[in-house]
């Protein structure tokens, strides 16, 4: 595709108007829902996590988005990975996702977590591609898969 690495930085305020563009893409909007200013203000201030945004020659590739740990859940947990859908089914997700753990040096009781709503397939199916397992039902519809 291009020959450049991937850039990771924080998602900045200059990112939200062409990442809000990508939510009239069903398969965003379905998975994550919807961004808004409210949104935008969270991740702008959130000590309790980091929303990354995945450049590579300048283009907004992905955006995803990390819960740190605490002390009661030693787990990362992945919050949300959104990839510009001019860009999908080309292996960027994947790619984002070890960008990702890569961002974070795991403590010896630390681990990685995803909570996935059971009617997303596509999320099932990419995490389990990448090496996650489903290790138990959340209730209400999520599961909680853990990288393995």
């Amino acid at each position: 595709m291009f020959a450049e690495e991937f850039k990771i930085g924080p998602f900045k305020r200059d990112d939200y108007q062409e990442y809000k563009t990508w939510f009239s893409d069903s398969r965003i909007s379905t998975a994550l829902g919807d961004v808004d200013l409210e949104w935008l203000e969270f991740v702008q201030k959130d000590k309790t996590g980091q929303e990354f945004a995945i450049r590579q020659n300048g283009v907004l590739l992905a955006v995803a988005g990390v819960v740190l740990p605490i002390a009661e859940k030693p787990a990362y947990v992945i919050s949300n990975i959104a990839v510009n859908p001019d860009f999908m089914q080309k292996g960027i997700g994947s790619k984002v996702l070890v960008l990702i753990m890569q961002q974070f040096r795991l403590k010896s009781n630390e681990y990685w977590l995803a909570y996935v709503e059971r009617e997303n397939e596509v999320a099932q199916s990419f995490f389990e591609r990448n090496g996650w397992r489903s290790i138990n039902d959340e209730g209400e519809g999520m599961l909680t898969y853990r990288f393995v």
